[in-house]
């Protein structure tokens, strides 16, 4: 008894370390990206060593893959959310655009499209997550566009399969617009241009105001 006790208040603060080091990465390398945060400055920020943020993580691949692990949760999850309502395809549209066009207290951007273009910094693990959410967000936009083109809301001289892909890729610039902090207000007019090419007419969103 007198041995395990202690071995259990030497754990304890060790986990707190590292949840708290996984609070700082997240943070900073959704709002820093990948290439303006390293380990080292992670371990600073948290106040723990390296050492030790790898016996909780395993390698830094283990922490970012942590971190993207949580961004899925949180908001991946949401957007999720936002395309499964039954409701017109232009009016989801829209409120999709203006979700990734929000500026608050979040940092601005997509730690997902940050990491997607960090190559040369993402480990196995974290690139295997990266893809893992990409293929269900590719998914649910598979399924939006088709629930759409059955109720005559898509332009039926785009194929499901280019719509799809037109749908991420537009919707990747807005983010890494965001993230170059370009104005939101000029994004969202010249999204509702450029998205008009999937619906039957314009979308309507100019002025581009909330």
């Amino acid at each position: 008894m007198t041995e395990t006790t202690p071995k259990k208040t030497r754990g304890r603060p060790r986990t707190f370390a590292g949840d708290h080091a996984l609070d700082v990465a997240f943070e900073g390398y959704w709002r820093e990206g990948m290439y303006g945060m390293s380990v080292n400055e992670v371990c600073r920020r948290a106040g723990v060593s390296k050492p030790g943020l790898y016996r909780a993580y395993g390698s830094e691949d283990g922490l970012t893959s942590a971190v993207l692990q949580r961004y899925e949760e949180t908001q991946t999850e949401a957007i999720l959310e936002i395309l499964v309502q039954d409701r017109p395809f232009a009016e989801v549209l829209k409120d999709l655009v203006w979700a990734f066009t929000e500026v608050g207290d979040a940092p601005v951007g997509c730690l997902l499209t940050k990491m997607r273009s960090a190559v040369t910094v993402i480990g196995p693990r974290t690139q295997a997550r990266i893809e893992q959410v990409r293929g269900k967000l590719l998914g649910a936009f598979a399924d939006w566009i088709r629930r759409a083109r059955a109720r005559g809301e898509i332009n039926p001289e785009v194929s499901d399969d280019l719509a799809t892909g037109y749908l991420d890729t537009q919707l990747t610039t807005i983010l890494t617009r965001m993230g170059a902090n370009d104005d939101p207000l000029t994004i969202r007019t010249e999204a509702s241009l450029a998205f008009s090419v999937l619906t039957k007419g314009a979308l309507g969103w100019w002025p581009a105001t909330a």
